[in-house]
Parts: structure tokens; sequence; C-alpha cells
């Protein structure tokens, strides 16, 4: 039988699969890789990870160079971008930066990639605070059940990948009750599949894979419309 409907990647930084709709995440700095990319069928996201946010006198520059990007028409999502506690970047760096990410996700109409590591709170208050209406896409999520369900309720979408391989992680225990409808998959930087993740979401879920194909095509359409 010929699978009608492609596998999708929602965050990934590693090598093109064939038959995949994926979203490269690049940097802004990279430039001349986006535009590679831009004169492809390639489709990617552009933001500002909080790792390398870089203190500068001009930031308004930072905000005009991304803004530029981000106007790209094989830019379907901003980010990844967010809020981490781990990270040495000061935390009202991170803050300025990410609300200007926002704003800009905003004026755009393109939804943003999350990248949250022990901030989960303050990112949901950001949302409320800034009343950003564009779906968000937590990616990487291994929170708990009662953390999903305040992100799904704040108008969210949860991303999965290599969590769902560790039979303990809390990703992998919520996810077989997890509505189908709010989810994606991605490969991140893992070095799995974006095929390999589908499987095992497939047995986690207890659905087929055209009927896993078929939702995250549509969650797709949902998210980003005829942008693709």
């Amino acid at each position: 039988m010929i699978l009608k409907t492609p596998l999708i990647d929602i965050h990934a930084h590693g090598d093109a699969e064939p038959g995949v709709v994926r979203i490269k995440n690049l940097f802004p700095e990279k430039v001349g890789e986006a535009l590679d990319h831009a004169r492809e069928s390639a489709l990617f996201s552009v933001g500002i990870h909080p790792w390398y946010i870089k203190e500068t006198p001009d930031f308004k520059g930072l905000e005009n160079c991304l803004n530029d990007l981000a106007a790209h028409s094989k830019v379907l999502a901003i980010g990844e971008a967010g809020l981490d506690k781990v990270a040495k970047t000061p935390w009202s760096w991170q803050e300025k930066v990410f609300n200007m990410q926002i704003s800009l996700s905003e004026k755009l109409g393109k939804p943003m990639i999350i990248h949250c590591v022990k901030a989960w709170q303050e990112v949901l208050k950001t949302r409320k605070n800034q009343k950003a209406a564009q779906p968000w896409i937590m990616h990487g999520f291994n929170g708990s059940a009662e953390l999903a369900d305040q992100f799904l309720g704040a108008g969210c979408y949860l991303s999965f990948g290599e969590f769902l391989f560790r039979e303990n992680s809390k990703a992998a225990r919520f996810f077989p009750a997890l509505n189908k409808e709010r989810i994606f998959l991605e490969t991140d930087d893992s070095g799995l599949s974006i095929q390999q993740v589908y499987e095992q979401a497939m047995r986690l879920k207890g659905l087929s894979m055209e009927e896993l194909r078929e939702t995250l095509n549509q969650n797709f359409k949902t998210v980003f419309g005829g942008k693709a």
C-alpha cells in the first residue's frame, strides 16, 4: 500500500530524509545556509536559542536581522526560542530576547518553536502576559502530565522525540493518553530517524502508521495553514 501522507519532522538539526516534510532549525548568523535552503524545497525555523544569546549594544540590529530572515516565505516558525534556567545567559537577557521573538511571531503570524528547561511556569506566564495568539510548539517535551495539560490549555502543542524511547521518562508514561490532535514528532539532534520516532509513537498510542501520519498532517495544516 502506498502511503499518501508524508512523515513530518517538526524540529530537526540533522540532514534531510527523503520523503519527509521537515522544519530545520537555523540560527540567524547562518544567513548563507538559510538562503541556500530557501532556494530549495526545504522549510525552516529561525530564532535565537537562549544558550546563544550574546549581550550586545546593537539589540536593534539583532532584531532587524532576525526580522528580515523570519519574514522569508520558507521560514514557517520562529525559534527555537525560550527560557532556560541552566543556560549561562543572564536571565534578563533571556527574557528580553524571548519577548522580542514573541512580538515578531505575532507580527508575522508565524508559530513558535519553544525551548524550555526548568522554566515551565515562566514560559506559561510569558505567553499569558504577552497575550500571544500564535501557536507555540513545545519541542522535546518531557514535563509532567499536569504540565502538559497546562500548556495545551494555553493553546500550545507538544512535540516529542527521543524521550519516547526512555521507558521511565515522563513523556513516555503519559504520551499514550495524550490528545493526538495536539502533538508533533521530531528528531532534534538525537541521531534518530523520523521513521523511528513515528514507529515508537505508533506503538505507544496503539495507532496504525497511516492513522498517525494523517493525524500529524492535519495538525500541521491546523498550525501552519497554507504557509507550507
